[in-house]
């Protein structure tokens, strides 16, 4: 029998074995993301911050969880967490951070799939009695936009001039890396859209 053979054959299995299981484990392998965020640089306390996942080719990533730091002035740091949902959107409330002027950063931590990725945002959260909502086109609620700040048409048919006519917000929605948000009923007393 010969041996050397044997011995080259095993060496040939080592290495093909090694070559593939650094292919598979290969860090360099994993995807990039985009971390795009959604919300505008003034919002109000009790609004909605949002934030939009997506992959390189631009298709959302849904449930994957993203850390977002808010920093103050004082430097005092409020972390939250947010999941994305099926569309790569995540959303989390404003209620519990205050008036003020906020450097916030938000970060997808490497995972099985995904390299590590982050973004940052100046931001200022205004009382909801400082109503300077007009320059922006962001409502009082912080989440949705006056009729007049909208498209022209929404992805329902619905147009600019009705929804003002009507009393209609428009909330801005991503899906697939397009806004494809809608005018809504919008009821000032009761505070919240009919839909």
């Amino acid at each position: 029998m010969d041996y050397t053979k044997i011995i080259i054959f095993l060496l040939i299995v080592i290495v093909i074995m090694l070559v593939l299981g650094i292919a598979f484990l290969n860090p360099f392998s994993k995807e990039t993301c985009n971390i795009e965020i959604m919300s505008m640089d003034s919002l109000y306390v009790g609004g909605q911050f949002s934030l939009y996942l997506s992959d390189s080719q631009g298709n959302p990533i849904s449930n994957e969880e993203v850390a977002i730091a808010f920093v103050g002035s004082n430097n005092e740091i409020v972390n939250k967490k947010a999941t994305t949902d099926a569309s790569g959107n995540a959303v989390i409330a404003l209620e519990a951070l205050p008036a003020g002027t906020y450097s916030v950063s938000c970060s997808l931590l490497e995972d099985s799939k995904y390299q590590a990725n982050s973004t940052s945002k100046q931001i200022t959260i205004k009382d909801v009695t400082e109503k300077s909502t007009q320059s922006s086109g962001l409502s009082e609620d912080g989440y949705s936009y006056y009729p007049q700040y909208g498209p022209a048409v929404d992805r329902a048919g619905i147009t600019r001039e009705y929804a003002i006519a009507n009393n209609w917000h428009y909330i801005s929605l991503r899906i697939d890396g397009e806004d494809v948000g809608a005018y809504v009923p919008y009821d000032a007393k009761a505070g919240c859209y009919h839909t």
